[in-house]
């Protein structure tokens, strides 16, 4: 049987990782895909650290939880720290270097993709969709998934907010677009990178 994909994303609280937890198992279904969503967050709504557990398959998920991530979104400092455990040599652990250095993480074995996504935000967009650029990265390594799928699922999680707002709504789907294709950027520099070590 296919082993379902099993994704973390963590960060501090109201950085928005619920949010992409939330979209991502919408998205899912959308998909026709079978999914599991656990959200991890103590008392504090802001500043505590905040994790969301999915699960993404084709085929039945025996059990919600796991001990192994395929993909580790970090976005801030502590949070490394806290999700050390669920690494393997074949996890991708993509970060925000607007948060966390590479000396941060250069003990962790496996392969690591820094992103700029809240320096982009700012500059380009707005910080409130700095969640949406990561949502994007993860978009595009996950079969299935495509865009027009998760900017449905990102309609529903998102609401009446996005819905009576019309330029916050075009700027979540920028910050997608961003998403994917700073992801893709980073994988294709990483890659040649390899090629001449």
């Amino acid at each position: 049987m296919e082993k379902p994909l099993r994704l973390i994303v963590t960060g501090e609280g109201g950085q928005g990782v619920q949010v992409i937890g939330k979209t991502l198992t919408i998205a899912a279904f959308l998909a026709r895909r079978k999914t599991t969503y656990i959200p991890n967050y103590g008392v504090e709504q802001r500043g505590g650290v905040s994790v969301g557990f999915n699960q993404i398959s084709t085929h039945q998920i025996p059990f919600p939880k796991f001990a192994k991530a395929d993909i580790l979104v970090v976005l801030c400092k502590r949070a490394v720290k806290r999700t050390e455990q669920y690494v393997t040599p074949e996890t991708i652990y993509i970060y925000e270097r607007g948060q966390i250095s590479k000396k941060d993480v250069e003990h962790i074995n496996c392969k690591k993709i820094g992103m700029d996504a809240k320096e982009y935000a700012e500059k380009f967009l707005t910080l409130k969709v700095f969640n949406v650029i990561y949502l994007g990265a993860i978009t595009s390594l996950v079969d299935g998934l495509t865009k027009e799928i998760v900017r449905k699922a990102l309609e529903e999680e998102l609401g009446a907010k996005v819905l009576n707002n019309p330029a916050m709504h075009q700027l979540n789907f920028k910050a997608l677009d961003a998403g994917i294709t700073m992801l893709r950027n980073e994988l294709r520099e990483t890659r040649e990178e390899e090629v001449h070590a």
